[in-house]
Order: structure tokens, then sequence, then C-alpha cells
């Protein structure tokens, strides 16, 4: 008997059979262009949407592309990247690249858009984009832009288009200039020239400050939307639909199991669906019209992708932190409850530390998206299973809560003593189940 092909996609910006969960976001963007398809004026303000990876950021823009595209909307997709290359110049390439397809039926809109995209070292002849030497940033960049893609959306509408819509993923990698050329000219798009344009943007949860760094006062009225973990439900439906389309089942066991390792990421789930099919294949039990998906896949699966994280994200996230924040890190893992949310309070003590003396690489974690808020005093991992790859990384174990409580109110009381007594007392502690790095 033939075996089934594996439905599920946990490529970067695939498109999964299943996309949970983001009907409330859809609506949320498609509203507002069709307010710009419909009424040919300037959406009020740039939409970002912000989200630890894999929430499914770029699979949200990729749909909302089409959505744009079904409404009348001409499209210009562009993605921003933090080193080798010009974002600017990317950004004139999507441009140019939206609008190509008239170069032989050419209006005063588009010849005037090709002129502005010189600036940008893009030429387009008979529909063949080249790119020039790269864009040296300069203070006339934002009216450049600004121009270009007025130009480029009048041409859009002298070709029938009701719109432009342009798309720009990985917002966070930009540069200071790019962004705040970018934000400047939403601004002048909007306030100047009236034309129907929306942008719609995605970024890790410290985009919004990162253009604030820009020193961007615009960027305050962006509209930001975030993009998070699914519920059980949503997470349900990701997980099972695929298979149950294609004749396989879950056990009520096995999907439990995977729902408990995924914790609402769209990508892991995609991850333990690949994993069940590739573990089946493995066992020698490949999955046909009928097969069941048990516990012993989904264990074997979530095996291989905890392999493939220790050496992958998890790894990079690890190396990309600074000292005090891989001390933070462990601390969080030391003090992570089975819910998966960790106390600052109880992080604060482990590293005899303040709240207030912690607030910044607490901070700087959540905006790189490897920490997220959840909730007043507390926070979680945002990818489930880095508190074990820290944990084995560290050699340190997880503590009891009653453990954290004590030392938690043993640090607040002892704040309030002697210096004379805190070092008496600060000499006489154990110290081996506190954080610590490695060599």
């Amino acid at each position: 008997m033939d075996y089934l092909p594996c439905p599920y996609q946990p490529g970067t910006g695939a498109q999964p059979p299943v996309l949970a969960g983001r009907a409330d976001l859809f609506s949320k963007v498609g509203t507002r262009m069709l307010s710009v398809a419909s009424f040919g004026r300037p959406a009020p303000s740039p939409i970002v949407l912000t989200g630890v990876r894999g929430m499914g950021k770029t699979v949200s823009l990729t749909r909302m592309r089409s959505m744009a595209q079904d409404m009348g909307l001409g499209v210009a997709s562009a993605r921003f990247a933090r080193s080798g290359g010009d974002n600017m110049q990317a950004l004139g390439e999507a441009l140019a690249r939206s609008s190509a397809v008239w170069d032989s039926t050419p209006s005063a809109a588009w010849d005037r858009a090709m002129q502005h995209l010189k600036e940008f070292s893009v030429e387009v002849n008979a529909g063949v984009i080249k790119l020039g030497t790269r864009l040296e940033g300069g203070e006339q960049a934002p009216g450049n832009l600004t121009d270009l893609i007025a130009e480029t959306a009048a041409a859009h509408l002298d070709h029938d288009r009701r719109g432009l819509a342009v798309f720009v993923d990985e917002l966070h990698t930009g540069s200071p200039d790019d962004l705040n050329t970018l934000a400047t000219a939403s601004q002048n798009l909007i306030s100047d020239r009236g034309l129907p344009v929306v942008i719609v943007a995605a970024g890790t949860p410290d985009t919004a400050a990162a253009l604030e760094r820009a020193g961007s006062s615009f960027a305050e009225r962006f509209s930001y939307l975030n993009v998070g973990p699914l519920n059980a439900d949503e997470s349900l439906a990701a997980l099972v639909q695929p298979s149950v389309d294609l004749g396989v089942t879950w056990t009520p066991e096995a999907a439990a199991a995977a729902l408990e390792m995924a914790q609402g990421n769209p990508w892991r789930i995609q991850q333990l669906g690949e994993g069940c099919w590739e573990a089946a294949m493995e066992q020698g039990r490949p999955l046909v019209l009928g097969s069941q998906i048990d516990a012993r896949l989904v264990a074997a699966a979530g095996e291989h992708v905890m392999e493939t994280l220790e050496h992958g994200s998890f790894a990079s996230r690890w190396t990309n932190s600074t000292p005090v924040e891989r001390l933070y890190l462990t601390a969080a893992a030391q003090s992570m409850g089975s819910d998966g949310i960790a106390q600052t309070r109880h992080i604060d003590s482990l590293m005899g530390r303040t709240s207030t003396q912690n607030s910044d690489v607490r901070a700087t974690l959540i905006n790189k998206g490897v920490l997220t808020a959840a909730g007043r005093g507390a926070i979680s991992f945002s990818a489930p299973g880095f508190d074990h790859f820290v944990l084995e990384r560290q050699n340190v174990p997880r503590l009891d809560s009653n453990i954290l409580e004590t030392r938690t109110r043993s640090a607040i009381t002892s704040s309030h003593r002697t210096p004379t007594a805190q070092a008496s007392e600060t000499r006489r502690a154990k110290t081996s189940d506190r954080p610590r790095l490695e060599p």
C-alpha cells in the first residue's frame, strides 16, 4: 500500500495546510486595505505585525498580499536584512517589480517612477530589472522614497488598479536610517499626497522600540498588531486537521502530548506534525489511509525536533545573549513552573539583584523575542522547550516553588538588615543552586 505524503509545512514562511487562529488579524488588516481600495485614500498609518519568531508573521503577510490583489490593489513586497544588502534599494526593486509589466505601455506616472528609481540604483528596461551600485543614504532619502511610492501608486491607478499595498517583512532588521526613511515617507504620503497607499510590515517585538530609537515620532502612530500563540482549539485544528483530511487520525493522548510540546507555537506544530510522519517511516510503519498517530510517534518526533532546535535556534539565542542576559535566562529557567511561567521576583532573588537592576536586561530579552511578558511580574520563554535547553547547558536544577518563595522572602528581609548582618548571612549562604555560566 502506498504511503501518504506529509501535509505539514514547517519551512520559514511556508503556508500551512490549515492557517488557524488568524481570522481576527486578517479581518483588521483586510478592513484597512478595503478602505484604501474603495475610497481611493491612504491608510491613516502603517500597520506592523509584531511577534516572536515562529508565530506566522511571514505567512500572514503572504495571505494579506493575496487579499490585497483580490481587492484590486497593486502589490510590492520587500524583505529587510540586517546585513548583506541595501534595504532601500530592495524596497525600490520591489516597487519596480510591481509595475515592470507596464514598461511596454508606459504612463506619465510610470515615466516619473522610473526616474525616481534611478535614485535607488534600480533600472527597468523592457520589463527587466537591473540593480546598480548600492545606494548611499542621505538626507534626501525620505523624499526620494516618498516620490517613488507616490508615482508607483499613480502608475497602478493609470493601469486600472485601485491603489498600492507595500509589504515589508523583517522590518526590525533595518538600520536606523532605513526605519526613519520609511516612517518619514509614510507620514509624507498620508499628509501630503493623498494617494491610495497602505503599508503593512512585520517584525519582532522590538520593532516599535527600534523605530523609536531611529528618531521617528510618527512611528508612535503606527498600528501595531500582535501575532501571538494559538489557543487550545486553534492549535488542535492546526495539528490534527491536515492529517484528518488525508484519512489519518490522532489518538487523544498523542494530540495532547504534541500540543503540550508546541505550547501554541504554529511553527512548532508544523515541525511536530512533520516529525510524526518521518518517525512513522523510520519505524517501518509509514502512514497510510486509516493510520493513526499515537504517543510513540509523537515522542519520537519531539526528540527529533528538540535535537534540531538545540543545534539551531536555541544555540543561536544563547550565543547571541550577553553574560548578564545568560544569567537572567538561567535564573528564569530554574524558576519556571509547570505552566511555563516564571515570577520575576524569583529570578531577581536567584540573581541577587533588585527588580530595578534587572529591568533593562529583562526588557532587552523581551524586545529580542527571547522572553514574553506573561502578566504582571511574570515572564515566559517565547520558544517552548528553551528552559530545558538552558538547564541542561548550565547543569543546574529547576527549583521547587517553595524553595523559591523562601529565598525570595529571605532576600526581602535581608534587604532591611544592617550591612554587617547581611555580609555574615551571605558568607553562610549556599550558592550551589544559583545560576552560573560555564567557563
